[in-house]
């Protein structure tokens, strides 16, 4: 399909599409991956949160109350749960941990 002056219209246009096809096929799977590292990161900081919240309660006496907390860029709720554990909630994010 190549002639003497260069390149047709027809392969470039295939060139085109199929630059966009490899484009088009990629987008998705790191679409995926940046979610999922976007999920283990808010999962990461609800346990830094609730373990701070923990260690708060247990070393300074201080009380065990249901409340929202605001660190960084992300808003935590904090759920005692009566003599049975505690839980932090954050965007689709639960974490518990309860007594055995």
């Amino acid at each position: 399909m190549k002639n003497n002056r260069g390149y047709a219209l027809p392969e470039s246009l295939i060139a085109l599409f199929s630059l966009f096809f490899l484009v088009a096929s990629i987008f998705p799977v790191i679409y995926i991956q940046y979610e999922k590292q976007r999920q283990q990161e808010r999962e990461l900081e609800s346990a830094r949160v609730m373990f701070e919240e923990v260690e708060n309660v247990f070393f300074t006496s201080a009380q065990k109350q249901n409340e929202e907390i605001k660190k960084g860029e992300g808003r935590f709720q904090l759920i005692w749960e009566i003599d049975t554990g505690v839980c932090v909630k954050q965007e689709g994010v639960v974490l518990c941990v309860r007594k055995r």
